[in-house]
């Protein structure tokens, strides 16, 4: 398990925040002997597509984009993959579910740019150039993603289950301070579901799942027992001839952590202004 902290920037600011031993720090992977090959992983070079950062020194975006934080967004995104590719290859893990936050980022904040002008006030309508480079850009991170999703493909056979998953779609619309992309009615709302494994039917379409279903699927995938209390069910596309069922999983209590500073902080506050959400 890897946290949310072990990224270039958080990690620098939880050392200055603590100002001690890393050890005391708490660790940022389970299992501990992790968090140093993380730190390689992320320091690490490699180029896993042919889609290089657009955002710094590209003088087509239009000058209100905050360049410096959506390159932060992709890079993140390649270091999420580089430290799945590892922990597949090492651990070889039942599941590995991996979470690429990109295109959500970008979808917010350039989603003008491929919807109707009419559709925006006058303040927030693209000129034609910004209308152009953003389109250019949003289109080009869809093909980046795709290009980290199959480089993780290539790790699995035919016999394995890969399900890739979006919880929504966007639309045109105005939230927070200058966001022209929002996920609201219910057209909006919907995400997609693609499905990968044997028994599984080509061409079918899947039908209404809902996000909920999304762990009862994997849990019957797997051969496991499926809670009573889960608000999902298996998707019906599963070649599962028996699912069986207990009452809940939910029989230890979850221990929290008190209050006080992460250290990431400044950089969610960065992130959160390159994305228009705050000024």
């Amino acid at each position: 398990m890897v946290s949310d902290h072990a990224f270039p920037g958080q990690l620098e600011r939880r050392a200055r925040l603590f100002k001690a031993a890393a050890e005391t720090q708490g660790h940022v992977a389970f299992p501990e002997r992790w968090t140093q090959k993380l730190l390689q992983l992320i320091a690490s070079d490699e180029t896993l597509t042919t889609i290089d950062d657009r955002f710094l020194n590209n003088d087509d975006l239009p000058r209100w984009v905050r360049a410096k934080g959506l390159s932060k967004v992709y890079h993140r995104d390649h270091v999420v993959v580089r430290v799945a590719l590892a922990i597949e290859r090492e651990i070889q893990p039942d599941l590995l579910m991996v979470y690429l936050k990109g295109i959500d980022a970008l979808s917010h904040v350039f989603w003008a740019s491929v919807e109707p002008s009419n559709l925006y006030p006058p303040q927030l309508r693209p000129s034609p150039s910004g209308r152009k480079a953003g389109a250019k850009t949003l289109r080009k991170y869809y093909e980046y993603t795709d290009e980290l999703i199959g480089v993780l493909m290539r790790r699995y056979a035919s016999d394995d289950l890969v399900m890739i998953v979006s919880d929504h779609g966007f639309e045109a619309g105005v939230t927070g301070t200058t966001l022209p992309g929002i996920h609201e009615s219910e057209k909006a709302i919907d995400g997609v579901v693609f499905a990968r494994g044997p028994g599984l039917p080509r061409g079918l379409t899947a039908g209404f799942l809902k996000v909920s279903d999304v762990t009862p699927t994997i849990l019957a995938w797997l051969g496991l027992p499926v809670a009573e209390d889960m608000d999902g069910a298996p998707a019906p596309f599963l070649n599962v001839e028996r699912v069986e069922r207990i009452a809940t999983y939910d029989t230890h209590a979850i221990e929290r952590m008190g209050g006080g500073s992460s250290g990431a902080e400044e950089e969610i506050l960065e992130e959160l202004q390159a994305l228009g959400y705050i000024e």
